[in-house]
């Protein structure tokens, strides 16, 4: 399944620390078949996520987010607005949504692909649209399954969200239960 990223969802995959390797080399997503796809507009807008400072680990500070080499080994693909349709979409949906859910709607519309966003907002936009959405509970838990974390694992990855991306799902978004369950 290809997925357009939104900012949020992509911050919050860099804060895992695992679902994209801060390796970029390293890979890491391990869901079968699914292909991440960052356009231009969410790659502008995925300015830093918070991590531990070095000289105070008590402290958290903004770290910038450098989505190059993800980019250059394939974790994640860069994508742009190509085609009159998809341009067309994005004009009329950034009316209501910042420009990176907007992109990421028109090309996931277009392209017959899945967006993953927590903005409710875009979300809703996306069932207008009849485009499946993935939000980050989801993603974890289907990364989860598919490498077979720990109970542990999972928990900790939740909280390095929490902590460094500043995430907490809405407690009606789909398997949020699942996520709460597994933060403790």
């Amino acid at each position: 399944m290809d997925v357009a990223c939104d900012a949020c969802c992509i911050i919050n995959f860099l804060a895992s620390g695992e679902i994209l390797s801060r390796d970029p080399g390293a890979g890491v997503i391990t869901i079968p078949t699914t292909q991440l796809f960052v356009p231009s507009q969410v790659s502008r807008e995925s300015l830093y996520l918070l991590q531990p400072d070095p000289n105070d680990p008590a402290s958290l500070i903004k770290s910038p987010i450098n989505l190059a080499p993800y980019f250059d080994v394939g974790v994640l693909r860069l994508c742009q607005i190509e085609t009159e349709e998809e341009n067309d979409l994005f004009v009329r949906l950034a009316i209501d949504v910042d420009d990176g859910e907007a992109a990421c709607l028109a090309i996931a519309k277009c392209r017959g692909m899945a967006i993953a966003t927590d903005d409710r907002p875009a979300s809703r936009l996306a069932a207008q649209l009849a485009v499946a959405v993935v939000n980050t509970p989801q993603f974890v838990r289907q990364w989860a399954e598919g490498v077979g974390a720990s109970r542990d694992q999972v928990a900790a990855i939740i909280n390095r969200i929490r902590s460094f991306a500043k995430f907490v799902p809405r407690g009606d978004a789909t398997d949020a239960e699942w996520w709460f369950a597994h933060a403790s």
